[in-house]
């Protein structure tokens, strides 16, 4: 009759050997967890080089509550600089807005007043385009030109005009009208 192993075993059993090889894998285990603890604890990851240890991080009650402190007064100081700053930038937004409705003021009196010019140019331009034209609406009897360029001084036209609507420079006109003024005032 052959025997099992269970049989060999004083005592007997199977659940009694299990438990004896699991007391001895503990006992190993715990005495390497105790040997890597030891070892890691003394090895140089947590020193430097020159053997002196990182300072202690923790950080007490005290300690938090002055950082804290400090962190609150730095953040309340950049806060009333930013209202500050904010301040300015409104009064000189402010001031940008003024300066800018002046501006439109002047700029919409301007053209206005360009406007009102410019019909009261078409009105003359109209009325004096060309020597043609004048001839025909104007009544112009004189033949010569000086006569012609006195003519159109006489009823408010300027240099410029009169250059363009008898086509000639406008130095030509000016020095007939400087020649009439001083004959004017000689025989005045």
């Amino acid at each position: 009759m052959e025997r099992s192993r269970k049989s060999y075993l004083p005592g007997g059993g199977i659940h009694k050997v299990t438990v004896f090889w699991f007391l001895i894998g503990t006992g190993i285990g715990a005495a390497c967890g105790a040997f890597f603890a030891f070892i890691f604890n003394s090895t140089s990851i947590f020193k430097r080089h020159d053997d002196t240890t990182i300072p202690d991080l923790r950080i007490g009650s005290d300690d938090l509550s002055e950082l804290i402190g400090k962190i609150q007064h730095v953040t309340s100081t950049n806060i009333d600089t930013l209202e500050k700053k904010i301040s300015e930038l409104r009064v000189t937004v402010h001031l940008a807005n003024e300066i800018y409705m002046k501006l439109n003021e002047e700029m919409s009196d301007t053209m206005n007043e360009m406007a009102k010019n410019h019909e009261e140019n078409k009105e003359n331009d109209k009325t004096f385009s060309k020597y043609d034209d004048i001839s025909n609406n104007v009544n112009v009897k004189s033949s010569t030109k000086e006569e012609k360029v006195i003519e159109l001084r006489k009823k408010g036209w300027t240099p410029q005009k009169i250059a363009e609507s008898l086509d000639i420079g406008i130095g030509e006109v000016n020095l007939i009208i400087q020649i009439n003024s001083k004959e004017e005032d000689e025989d005045g």
